[in-house]
């Protein structure tokens, strides 16, 4: 269907108290199931595929509290076409991003190509988001349980799996690289929820579902659901409404070829260590690197641009961190993306300057900027986060991975500690001064006087050299410089780059 996105693993089992059923259990709840969703030959007929409908976006690692509401990042309507014959989908997409406006862009994913198309051309997807659109795909193919059905032998009985307050029959199914738990409806026979096992920064090992509702029949009798929710951890990151069915449209190939360019530029999809939930949610959130480096464009790097003695912008990638070295160790601001770009830090600042990281500080909570904390952890560093979040953060350093990471195999304690209102972190020569201040973006933001620099560090309330504008960031920021008599100082950016307080006052003085 579409690539359209998406409790720890304890959950998984827990009330598992179906029966054992015998070796033909799994076969016989796939031919139930083949059954109900109008028989074999109905999916078999089944040669091509339309699907029209809406689509809304949540991200619950953005919401506003830590562990809170998820943020609403967006409104969507689609056109998905399927050629089951070669394995080719096009999604057109008129997408609504809340805060970035409209975007009208096509996926086309086939077996051995993905590329997008806009108004700019087209461009090859990066390997991890070719290989999480395929595996997507397979997930909520409706021709599933007839792959499951010729595949007797990669099917195996599972017992039992909750889903909500439910506990349901399940199988595992195993397609290339990947394990799919389909869990079904204990009335009706039909698939309930397609379940993966997923890395996430701050879960752990995740459950991801995708469930299905209203089940309605096609032309030719195939059923399909006409409501699609995506879960990560019961929390709903996407659902669908499918407002029309086309089974079997005539296609013109045209739709999916691709230019000789893009195909030369193509790489194959990616087989290890896919991050597929943040290529996901990413996406659904609309501001997604499409590169296999994950964290810089495709053939870049980070580097270190000293902003003043002891002071380093970490830059070229899509978030930005702050490294500061002081008489005992190095203070690290904000430790976004990813364990990999983590790793790169903490080692370019024991290469500059000879020391450890002894402080990692958090200015909030959201995942994209916090997501390598453990591996500071494991570095033993001790991490400063913004009030009332160091229970959320704890939490978080107690998760299990599906691959043990790091902090998993060193078995390091967390040092956690909150910051209610200031704090100061000083030697012979530094003094860094930590304020939580007032704004809308997150409950308990900190931002950072680095002095004798006169460096200012903030994180999403304002991207320095890009943002003109102004908004409730910078407003937020604006009144806390005020607040704390900081004046003339240079503001480095979580993201975009630096820019002089002077530029956010005439934001200011203009308005």
């Amino acid at each position: 269907m579409l690539r359209v996105v998406f409790a720890l693993v304890a959950g998984l089992a827990a009330g598992c108290a179906v029966p054992a059923m015998g070796q033909s259990a799994p076969n016989e709840l796939v031919k139930q199931a083949v059954a109900a969703a109008g028989g074999e030959q109905a999916l078999r007929a089944l040669k091509t595929l339309r699907l029209q409908g809406n689509a809304r976006f949540w991200e619950p690692d953005q919401s506003i509290l830590a562990g809170g509401l998820s943020l609403l990042t967006g409104d969507s309507k689609f056109v998905a076409t399927w050629d089951f014959a070669s394995g080719a989908t096009r999604t057109d997409w008129d997408r609504t991003f809340v805060g970035q406006g409209p975007q009208k862009y096509s996926e086309i994913v086939m077996p051995k190509l993905g590329f997008v198309a806009d108004g700019k051309g087209t461009h090859a997807m990066s390997g991890i988001r070719h290989a999480a659109q395929l595996r997507e795909l397979q997930r909520v193919t409706p021709l599933l349980l007839l792959k499951m059905l010729d595949a007797p032998g990669d099917v195996a009985f599972e017992g039992g799996l909750k889903l909500n307050a439910a506990v349901l029959p399940a199988v595992t199914f195993k397609e290339g690289g990947t394990t799919f738990h389909v869990l079904f409806n204990k009335i009706t026979k039909l698939p309930a929820a397609v379940r993966t096992l997923d890395e996430d920064s701050v879960r752990g090992t995740a459950i991801f579902d995708v469930v299905y509702d209203n089940w309605k029949p096609m032309a030719g009798g195939a059923m399909l659901p006409h409501f699609v929710t995506y879960t990560v951890a019961d929390n709903a990151i996407c659902r669908i409404t499918i407002t029309e069915m086309t089974p079997n449209p005539q296609i013109d190939s045209e739709m999916f070829a691709a230019s000789v360019e893009t195909k030369a530029a193509f790489k194959p999809a990616s087989t290890n260590n896919v991050p597929y939930q943040w290529v996901i949610r990413r996406l659904n959130f609309g501001r997604f690197l499409d590169s296999d480096d994950v964290f810089v464009p495709q053939g870049g790097s980070l580097k270190l641009t000293e902003l003043a003695p002891n002071v380093q912008h970490v830059t070229g990638g899509s978030h930005n961190g702050l490294v500061v070295g002081m008489k005992d160790g190095v203070v690290v601001f904000d430790a976004p993306v990813s364990d990999g770009q983590a790793r790169w830090t903490i080692d370019a600042a024991k290469a500059k300057y000879g020391k450890p990281v002894k402080t990692l500080v958090l200015t909030h909570h959201h995942s994209d900027h916090t997501a390598g904390v453990r591996t500071y952890i494991a570095e033993r560093a001790a991490v400063l986060v913004p009030s009332p979040n160091r229970k959320y953060f704890a939490l978080l350093a107690l998760t299990q991975r599906p691959v043990p990471d790091e902090l998993e195999k060193k078995k390091v304690s967390a040092d956690i500690a909150e910051i209610k209102d200031q704090m100061d972190l000083k030697d012979d020569g530094i003094e860094i001064h930590i304020y939580r201040i007032a704004n809308t973006h997150a409950d308990g933001m900190l931002i950072a006087h680095i002095m004798p620099a006169n460096i200012v560090w903030v994180t999403d309330l304002w991207s320095p050299g890009s943002e003109t504008a102004k908004t409730p960031g910078t407003t937020a920021l604006h009144e806390a410089l005020k607040k704390h008599g900081i004046q003339g100082a240079t503001i480095a950016g979580g993201h975009g780059a630096t820019a002089p307080q002077a530029e956010l006052d005439r934001i200011f003085a203009a308005n």
